[in-house]
């Protein structure tokens, strides 16, 4: 017998009772679900990492989970990544959710012992809460350039020869600087860049103590495509196999971590850069999905 013929047998027991039957059910828990998937692939050099550090992947996967609904990090039980055809997976650690982005995401992950290579293709990203949901997405890891894997398994970069030739695809090329000069301004980098796929970048820097000082903006403008005037003269960004770039920038080129105008005497400290080179796939990318390649150069 259910609650509800429990109450109207109740009322029509005793007429000396007022029975009121419940008109407002309480509000349903917010339901939440996936919005996108962020996936990137970072072609890294060795002195990334630190000097002490006993392990140095040079191709590493960053996830990122877009939620939408009311979330915490409480109500988050776990998070996996599940690989192409396979059982095997990477954990997102849910101290990692960021509940003003409603955002859950983690870097640095690698294949195993390839230190060197990723697979690619079709992936599962299933999250479980505290409530029971599981709630699941597909998406598809894609090669340079390319949503999709174009019938590629791996991904490999430079420092190795892949385990899987014939199944394998270049990742992004590590840009390459060949020339800098800090000791007035404006400062330059010059730097080479190989393969067709990279679309866009930007520049880190540093102080001798390798202190982050500022970025610029991207070598192109991710809306109007023109690029930054400083970057080889304004004549555009240098794409092909082997290109040289010179970029040359004053401190109001650099924006610092909270994207203010790097002031001249943090600029006067300038010593040090990195280049950044990503595909273009991520433009085409929606509001909540995000994901691309990049590869980032070794100090100079």
């Amino acid at each position: 017998m259910n609650f509800r013929r429990l109450l109207i047998i109740g009322c029509m027991l005793s007429m000396l009772v007022s029975c009121k039957m419940p008109t407002d059910d309480p509000a349903p828990a917010a339901k939440v679900t996936i919005l996108g998937i962020s996936y990137f692939a970072v072609n890294t050099p060795s002195d990334w990492w630190a000097s002490t550090s006993s392990v140095k992947p040079g191709l590493t996967y960053s996830f990122g989970i877009k939620f939408e609904g009311s979330l915490t990090q409480a109500d988050i039980v776990s998070a996996k990544v599940y690989l192409p055809n396979s059982a095997k997976y990477w954990t997102i650690d849910p101290d990692h959710f960021d509940q003003s982005a409603n955002e859950l995401y983690e870097t640095g992950f690698r294949f195993d012992s390839y230190m060197y290579e990723l697979p690619v293709g079709e992936m599962k990203m299933e999250v479980v809460l505290t409530d029971g949901s599981r709630l699941e997405r597909l998406f598809t890891m894609g090669v340079p350039g390319h949503e999709a894997n174009e019938g590629h398994s791996y991904v490999y970069n430079e420092d190795v020869v892949p385990t899987y030739p014939t199944a394998s695809i270049q990742a992004l090329y590590r840009p390459i600087i060949t020339a800098s000069s800090f000791t007035t301004s404006p400062i330059s980098v010059t730097f080479t860049v190989n393969g067709p796929d990279v679309h866009n970048g930007w520049i880190w820097c540093y102080d001798a103590a390798l202190n982050y000082i500022g970025c610029t903006s991207f070598f192109r403008d991710s809306v109007t495509g023109s690029c930054f005037s400083g970057l080889n003269g304004g004549s555009g960004f240098n794409i092909s196999n082997g290109g040289s770039n010179t970029i040359s920038l004053i401190n109001t080129d650099l924006f610092d971590s909270n994207g203010n105008s790097v002031t001249p005497a943090s600029f006067a400290l300038i010593k040090k850069f990195r280049v950044v080179v990503t595909d273009g796939v991520q433009y085409e990318s929606s509001s909540y999905t995000a994901f691309d390649y990049k590869a980032i150069s070794a100090l100079n």
